[in-house]
């Protein structure tokens, strides 16, 4: 694993993580509150390590956003294909903001 782990607990009380490994965007899920998160399905996505944040998006998901090697913003999750968000909104970390 490269960089940091993004975390975030969902409506469920459950904690998710994601983090980037070579040219995969990985992750880890806890089956029940209290218990160890257990690796989940990774997706390949070009993450730029320490990039990525992950906030709770809906009562059942999560997303994490990060950028790529090109300095785009992305998006993608558990078990989803990663999709391309903006072209180019700067290097470093992505922060989360409610709107």
């Amino acid at each position: 694993m490269q960089g940091h782990l993004a975390a975030v607990t969902g409506e469920s009380g459950r904690v998710e993580l994601y983090g980037a490994e070579a040219g995969r965007l990985l992750h880890w899920r806890q089956e029940e509150a209290g218990k160890r998160p257990v690796p989940g399905e990774g997706t390949d996505a070009g993450v730029e390590p320490g990039t990525s944040c992950a906030p709770a998006t809906s009562a059942e998901r999560t997303t994490a956003f990060f950028t790529d090697a090109g300095g785009a913003l992305c998006a993608g999750g558990r078990g989803r294909s990663p999709w391309r968000c903006s072209r180019r909104p700067g290097r470093g970390p992505c922060v989360p903001c409610a709107v």
